[in-house]
């Protein structure tokens, strides 16, 4: 039989699937999951998802934790299956029992927005924090904003900056952007304008808009950065072009004025426009006379 996902994959990894099948005629549960996941992560969402859910589901009750946690993606997202929160939440906790990260995780949102169950911030915190330490990335930035909230625990500044400088020393973008919206702000750490530009610009180099604006209203005006107005533009350019409102109206006022670009009319009521389609109110009242 050929599998929809043969024609998805290079001729190299063509041999390693081989294997993965003769293991999985074995009944070898491990095989048979990787051979499903390597499908996924080749291809994106199966062609053939009735052979795609008999694979995971055969290998999921067979009790392994990478296929349960799969199987649960499925019904929450409704891919081969009918959508079902509570069907992803009994696969998500098999898997995070056995301590699968993904699935730790994935259980902490579901109860944070009591989809598939009662919504439980205990057990939302009790599962992001099992994922956190074990260096989940999205669940440290989930956990520091538990503590900055103070849901379901005591409000804690230092323990949110704790969480999130975990989260953005992994590279995640929002928490690299939320640290430096403390620094910025000296919110849970001593205000240093330098220290907020560089999370910042982590953030902003991997395409968070917000971050992205916040970096250009440094440089417009010299805080933790020299002045420099080609580079505000550069950044509130790089937020506007992914629907940013602010960014979009700050740009439509550089236009207009003439800083850091040439002068454009046409361009700032371009700019000025998307931003009033937004409900951004500044940029409205122009086109209110």
């Amino acid at each position: 039989m050929r599998y929809a996902w043969d024609r998805c994959v290079s001729q190299n990894d063509q041999e390693v699937i081989h294997w993965f099948r003769l293991a999985a005629k074995r009944v070898d549960a491990a095989a048979q999951s990787k051979l499903d996941v390597k499908s996924m992560r080749d291809c994106g969402i199966f062609q053939d998802n009735q052979v795609t859910i008999k694979w995971f589901r055969f290998t999921a009750e067979q009790g392994y934790a990478a296929a349960q946690y799969a199987l649960g993606m499925m019904y929450a997202r409704g891919h081969g299956v009918s959508q079902n929160d509570q069907e992803a939440v009994h696969w998500y906790r098999l898997a995070a029992e056995q301590r699968y990260v993904a699935a730790q995780y994935a259980l902490g949102v579901v109860y944070e927005q009591g989809r598939g169950v009662s919504q439980n911030d205990q057990e939302a915190v009790h599962w992001y924090r099992l994922a956190a330490e074990q260096r989940y990335a999205a669940a440290q930035y989930a956990l520091g904003v538990v503590y900055e909230q103070g849901r379901d625990i005591s409000q804690n500044d230092q323990e949110a900056v704790h969480w999130y400088r975990l989260a953005a020393e992994q590279g995640h973008a929002a928490a690299q952007y939320t640290l430096g919206m403390r620094y910025a702000r000296g919110h849970g750490v001593s205000q240093n304008d330098q220290e907020a530009v560089y999370w910042y610009r982590l953030a902003a180099e991997q395409g968070h808009a917000a971050a992205q604006y916040a970096l250009g209203v440094r440089y417009a005006r010299g805080h933790g950065v020299s002045q420099n107005d080609q580079e505000a533009v550069y950044w509130y350019w790089s937020a506007a072009e992914q629907g940013h409102a602010a960014a979009q109206y700050v740009l439509g006022m550089r236009y207009e004025q003439g800083r850091g670009v040439p002068k454009n009319d046409r361009k700032a009521v371009h700019w000025y426009r998307l931003a009033a389609q937004q409900g951004y109110a500044a940029a409205q009242y122009p086109f209110l006379f």
